[in-house]
């Protein structure tokens, strides 16, 4: 059974399982959707505005439709079923397409780093190939570490760049039509590599 979470249940469950979340990356809030077998939590997925202001220009030819990322999905690692989590993934899609009829695309990531998003295949997602390499930049503190820049100006700040690893960018189209509104090449899922990929499996 899937249902509408409040955001601290999301949360919860995620800094226990999700391997950002156990790592101090707070995950946005949004359509919060829990996954429930036996009334136990087994599965979260997040959807949410994008990210980026860019994106709707970047992604689509007419910029004015509403895309939402999916910003986490995460399974209890103890739950063996077989295709329990693309069947949580479809129902959300489903849940969505009569309750937020608002909502045109669904966009979202596999970090490389991580996974491929064969969860997101098995779905048959539209694959648009890799986002272009990007940066953070590390603000020096004052007793010495470094802190992932947010929103602080760095002009004169002491700090350094990393590059950030690649993702992969999946798309669901939540309304018949939308497809041709993609500005981004599709391409073959045999385009994707998994090399240094950790969860090859996803």
């Amino acid at each position: 059974m899937i249902q509408i979470i409040k955001y601290k249940i999301a949360r919860d469950f995620l800094k226990q399982f999700h391997y950002l979340d156990k790592n101090n990356s707070k995950a946005r809030s949004g359509k919060n959707y829990g996954l429930y077998l036996n009334n136990e939590l087994i599965g979260v997925c997040i959807y949410h505005s994008v990210s980026s202001q860019y994106t709707n220009k970047s992604m689509l030819k007419n910029p004015d439709y509403l895309i939402y990322e999916m910003g986490r999905l995460c399974l209890r690692p103890d739950i063996k079923i077989k295709n329990i989590l693309s069947s949580f993934v479809s129902k959300t899609f489903k849940h969505m397409k009569i309750n937020f009829k608002e909502i045109d695309y669904v966009l979202t990531y596999a970090d490389s780093d991580y996974h491929s998003g064969k969860i997101y295949q098995a779905l048959s997602l539209g694959y648009y190939g890799m986002c272009k390499p990007q940066r953070d930049f590390f603000i020096k503190q004052e007793d010495g570490t470094f802190k992932k820049r947010c929103r602080e100006k760095i002009r004169g700040k002491e700090g350094f760049y990393k590059t950030k690893s690649q993702k992969h960018r999946y798309i669901k189209c939540l309304k018949k039509g939308l497809q041709k509104n993609i500005k981004w090449i599709k391409k073959p899922y045999s385009d994707i590599t998994t090399t240094n990929t950790i969860f090859n499996k996803y």
